[in-house]
């Protein structure tokens, strides 16, 4: 499923009952933001983005139309067509509009719901017994993609998979990506912390930094100095690795990665 928590309130959005035609867009109200929860079957990608645009809050649904091989999306209001990935107007009145990329992350229903207890959830008929293709099988064919104020970074799922916690920099700004395997989460944090940045590494399913264990799929300390304290989740877009690369042919891959 996809879960999303927005000033505190949490939803999940089982992929099984997000994806298909005449579904992959949800036009929600979160924590009092109207937000857009999107799905991509071509891409395999579930991405959040905020429908306010200069004041105006926008209604979005899915065009049956293509671009880069990728759903578009069009808004009731103006019938701007936007690319899904790109979370921007490509044709109509709103043109070179981006929309704010909001972060939403897929992983088991079990995990999900032990992390947010008073979570509620989308409840509409399946559009297929079961979701087969996000478990991942093919990690190698997947990516982890992270969208700075001009530059973007990904990771293939298989070396999320082998190095756990990778520590990243994007326009400067410090970012942990990490996965976890059995809840099959990727996810990325902010490591800025009171004014420190924080080194991350994995050990034993958890993160470990700053003298402390992280829980991975929350992003929270669980003991150690930092018990308590939970990590900034930053939007992170899953993906078929060829969509990402057919949309950011330059973009950076982990495999050049700088460090801290």
């Amino acid at each position: 499923m996809l879960g999303v928590v927005i000033r505190g309130e949490a939803r999940a959005y089982p992929l099984n009952q997000l994806s298909g035609p005449d579904r992959e867009v949800f036009n929600e109200i979160l924590g009092g933001l109207p937000v857009a929860v999107t799905w991509c079957d071509r891409c395999h990608n579930g991405i959040v983005y905020c429908r306010e645009i200069a004041g105006r809050t926008l209604t979005f649904y899915i065009s049956g139309k293509l671009w880069g091989d990728s759903a578009v999306l069009i808004d009731v209001e103006t019938g701007s067509q936007w690319s899904h990935l790109l979370g921007e107007a490509m044709e109509g009145p709103l043109k070179g509009t981006k929309l704010a990329e909001l972060p939403g992350v897929v992983m088991t229903w079990r995990q999900w719901k032990s992390d947010h207890p008073s979570t509620t959830v989308s409840i509409l008929s399946r559009t297929s017994d079961h979701y087969w293709q996000h478990r991942y099988d093919e990690s190698s064919r997947y990516s982890a993609a992270l969208r700075g104020d001009g530059e973007v970074v990904a990771y293939s799922l298989t070396q999320l998979r082998e190095e756990t916690a990778i520590n990243e920099r994007i326009n400067g700004k410090p970012i942990v990506l990490a996965h976890d395997a059995a809840a099959s989460a990727t996810v990325a944090y902010s490591r800025a912390m009171d004014g420190k940045v924080l080194e991350f590494s994995a050990d034993d399913g958890q993160l470990l930094a700053g003298g402390s264990h992280w829980d991975i799929t929350t992003g929270c300390a669980v003991d150690g100095p930092w018990q308590g304290r939970c990590l900034t989740r930053l939007p992170l877009v899953m993906s078929y690795r060829e969509a990402w690369e057919r949309f950011y042919p330059h973009g950076r891959w982990g495999a050049e990665r700088m460090t801290q």
